[in-house]
């Protein structure tokens, strides 16, 4: 697949697909459809938005996301920034990049420390470890993407999984984060929507395979202690999740078939002192 080219796949299970080629797959992901709450017109642009070089802060989540969950393929695949290229530009960065195969499999020495630490602190904890460890031995996949329909809109969707472990039914989602106490990564859990991800990447693994899949959220803090703490949801709130997920794809659909993506309404819209309690508690 070209880089900007998008694509149709058939409903499945894909290993191995870059990132760049899931991109550019023609379906809604959970980052797209969570913006439908401000507006079909938001959604519609992430929609649009197909594969772009990714930012430094992206590139060192991919580089945290590799040592952790298939620390194999980092080392093997993964390199640090030699010092005699000073900046990542010119000819000498361009040269390296071309033969890393991109600019994110070339680890910032700044970086480093922090990679090393995220990966340690995970690993220490002997329940994720486990889930890690048997995943990388055959027993799951890192990396999934999956495709899927929804029979009640038509609507393809689709998502990348950090990583399955298909034999006990477990979605681990890692997401580093600057505070994995509960308080704390509660606010990233609502701020991110990761209740809506997590029911959209379970819903979708369960239409595929037949059966249900747990999701587990792994939080992880991007700097001293590095402490680690994983999260997973009762039923009913995945369900409601779910629902909410469902409304915002016959949203979709309804603009799709209408040709029609609204933003925000053209009235006034007076804001109450519940409105101002609302949005600061």
């Amino acid at each position: 697949m070209s880089e900007s080219t998008s694509s149709t796949l058939e409903p499945g299970v894909y290993p191995g697909l870059s990132f760049e080629d899931y991109c550019n797959i023609d379906a809604v992901n959970s980052s797209s459809l969570k913006l439908i709450r401000k507006s079909p017109a938001h959604f519609r642009g992430a929609y649009l938005k197909k594969y772009s070089p990714p930012t430094d802060a992206q590139m060192l989540g991919t580089q945290i996301h590799s040592a952790v969950l298939e620390p194999k393929k980092f080392n093997e695949e993964f390199a640090i920034q030699p010092e005699y290229i000073k900046t990542r530009r010119g000819q000498a960065w361009e040269e390296l990049v071309e033969e890393m195969g991109g600019a994110e499999f070339v680890i910032r020495t700044r970086d480093l420390e922090t990679i090393e630490s995220v990966k340690n602190a995970v690993h220490l904890n002997d329940p994720i470890n486990q889930i890690i460890e048997e995943a990388n031995k055959g027993e799951g996949e890192v990396e999934l993407s999956i495709v899927w329909r929804d029979e009640g809109t038509g609507v393809l969707c689709k998502a990348r999984i950090d990583l399955v472990h298909f034999a006990k039914g477990i979605i681990l989602d890692l997401k580093t984060t600057k505070g994995a106490d509960t308080e704390g990564f509660l606010r990233d859990i609502i701020t991110y929507r990761y209740v809506n991800q997590a029911a959209f990447y379970a819903w979708g693994l369960s239409v595929i395979k037949g059966k249900k899949f747990r999701p587990l959220i792994v939080a992880a803090e991007k700097s001293y202690p590095f402490g680690v703490q994983s999260f997973s949801f009762e039923s009913k709130v995945l369900q409601a999740a779910h629902e909410e997920n469902m409304n915002y794809l016959r949203t979709v659909a309804k603009c799709q078939a209408s040709g029609q993506w609204d933003c925000y309404p053209e009235e006034v819209r007076t804001l109450s002192q519940e409105d101002l309690d609302n949005a600061f508690n």
